[in-house]
């Protein structure tokens, strides 16, 4: 039985901006507000007792440091972190 789990990245100071379109632009920074998205997921992850055998990310600095800080919170290895430029919209 697999489970599989979509989720985005939070805010980035990107997506702050309206008058920029994001779209792969790789070095945007998640935001305080991402911050704290991305904290919550990590806790309500952790909440429900979610586990995974492997999380995949893009190569965008906001997609990895959202999974690291969810991973972080909810207690796993970041070994379980597979980054790939394959996973960018």
């Amino acid at each position: 039985r697999v489970h599989l789990y979509l989720i985005r990245h939070g805010e980035s100071e990107a997506n702050r901006n309206l008058e920029i379109i994001g779209g792969q632009s790789l070095p945007s920074v998640l935001s305080p507000l991402g911050n704290q998205q991305a904290t919550l997921l990590g806790k309500r992850l952790k909440f429900e007792n979610t586990r995974f055998d492997y999380v995949f990310s893009s190569t965008a600095v906001r997609a990895q440091q959202t999974a690291e800080i969810a991973l972080e919170l909810m207690g796993i290895d970041r070994s379980t972190l597979v980054t790939s430029p394959a996973l960018l919209e």
